[in-house]
């Protein structure tokens, strides 16, 4: 709920300043508030490198596996999708992966067409060449099959 009063009578505004402060100071940020919109701002101004580190590993991992299967390597973005045909081959990637404890999803269809199922791996700046290898290797067994 909210109100405005506009008034020019200082009888009014000395009323409601002294009577009903709850209401004319219950829109401040309390200073927890304050301090945490600073260091998400402080937190924004310092992701650039971030940000960058997450655009090279997603185009890192694209060049290493644009030789195994369709990848799109135009983009740089955290989302790469990896076409792999049919669900049954979405879904044995997807298994392998979940054995090694790598986290992936299987996109098949109706979701999209028929014959163009994929595995769907999200990225993010945390990640490493180190980190990622062993998602590679199960990508290169699962293509050797």
């Amino acid at each position: 709920m909210g109100a405005y009063v506009l008034t020019n009578s200082s009888s009014i505004i000395e009323y409601l300043t002294n009577k009903a402060g709850e209401y004319i100071y219950s829109t401040f940020l309390s200073p927890h508030q304050a301090g945490v919109a600073l260091a998400t701002i402080d937190i924004i101004v310092d992701a650039h490198k971030k940000r960058e580190a997450l655009r090279d590993i997603s185009q890192w991992l694209r060049n290493q596996i644009m030789n195994i299967v369709k990848v799109e390597t135009q983009f740089n973005t955290p989302i790469v999708p990896l076409l792999v045909g049919n669900p049954e081959s979405a879904l044995k990637l997807q298994e392998l992966c979940m054995n090694k404890g790598i986290l992936v999803g299987a996109v098949r269809p109706p979701t999209v067409q028929a014959d163009s199922s994929r595995i769907r791996i999200s990225l993010n700046s945390e990640l490493t060449e180190e980190k990622l290898t062993p998602f590679i290797s199960v990508f290169k067994e699962w293509a050797k099959r």
